[in-house]
């Protein structure tokens, strides 16, 4: 997965691109692509795990998934030798850009407008003066980075204004033992986890073999009633009572518990007790918090 040194890097190597016109644009991405097509792109830029690219009026953004990459000049082979689709493909004048496994977005209007690039720590106009002044009047809270089994520290800022309390800052945690104050890149860009337009706030279904997500959303109370009645028929249809030998055993396999690293120990020992208590023998367990 790119991080902010990576995103940066990307930017430095596709700043060829700028000034230059789209002259083919292709991909498997839903968005309207062929927006781009025929535009010149005005400036390549990067914000934290945002790698950007900007036109008059507007601008794509691309966030990287887990396995997301990039080529630029070059196509991305597979262990079989195949090509692999691209989500984005812009061609140049100069050569292409290739984008996979990433979230495209469009944003509407002037960039400076959206982003503050004062606040992001890998950007040229990062100043310590405006972090400071971004710290004001918040809340420090010891926390754990989410992400791996290292388990650093970090501080999260919080400020409370009128009724509601938003996270401003997350950065490493001198006083931590095992990290001494220092994230790895991922670690780093933790805040953009808990703060992030792309993220989801609404609960989304998509029926069985659907490519798509269905239209209308639900309910959290319909979908907590739908994986309940899904999670009781699968272990009814999998309970075993005993073995071929008679034993009591009391077990099903069909359903397989994996307790998340954002889940705090409370929680993972709950989702473990009742999986235990429903007959559950595959449980993973990465409680840290």
């Amino acid at each position: 997965m790119p991080e902010g040194p990576s995103i940066v890097i990307l930017a430095n190597e596709a700043a060829k691109f700028a000034g230059k016109v789209v002259r083919t644009v292709s991909g498997n991405s839903k968005q309207d692509l062929q927006r781009m097509q025929g535009q010149r792109v005005r400036a390549i830029r990067s914000w934290g795990k945002h790698f950007l690219v900007e036109f008059d009026g507007f601008a794509m953004r691309v966030h990287f998934m887990l396995f997301g990459r990039y080529r630029i000049d070059e196509d991305k082979i597979d262990r079989q030798g195949r090509t692999t689709a691209p989500r984005v493909s812009l061609v140049f004048d100069n050569g292409v850009l290739n984008l996979y496994a990433c979230s495209v977005k469009f944003v509407e209007g002037d960039l400076d407008d959206v982003y503050d690039w004062s606040g992001d720590v890998m950007a040229d106009a990062w100043t310590p003066r405006a972090a400071r002044r971004k710290l004001e009047g918040t809340k420090q809270t010891a926390s754990i980075c989410p992400y791996c089994a290292v388990g650093c520290g970090t501080i999260v800022n919080a400020k409370t204004e009128g009724g509601r309390t938003t996270i401003v800052n997350i950065e490493g945690n001198p006083d931590s033992p095992i990290n001494t104050g220092s994230l790895c890149p991922k670690g780093a860009a933790t805040f953009q986890l808990a703060v992030n337009p792309l993220r989801t706030t609404v609960v989304k279904h998509r029926k069985p073999g659907a490519a798509d997500w269905d239209t209308e959303t639900m309910t959290r109370d319909a979908a907590m009633t739908r994986i309940a009645q899904l999670y009781a028929d699968s272990r009814d249809a999998t309970f075993v009572e005993k073995d071929a030998n008679g034993k009591l055993i009391n077990q099903t396999t069909g359903i397989f518990a994996l307790g998340g690293a954002t889940n705090d120990n409370e929680e993972n020992y709950l989702i473990a007790k009742v999986n235990r208590m429903m007959g559950v023998v595959r449980i993973e367990n990465q409680a840290r918090i």
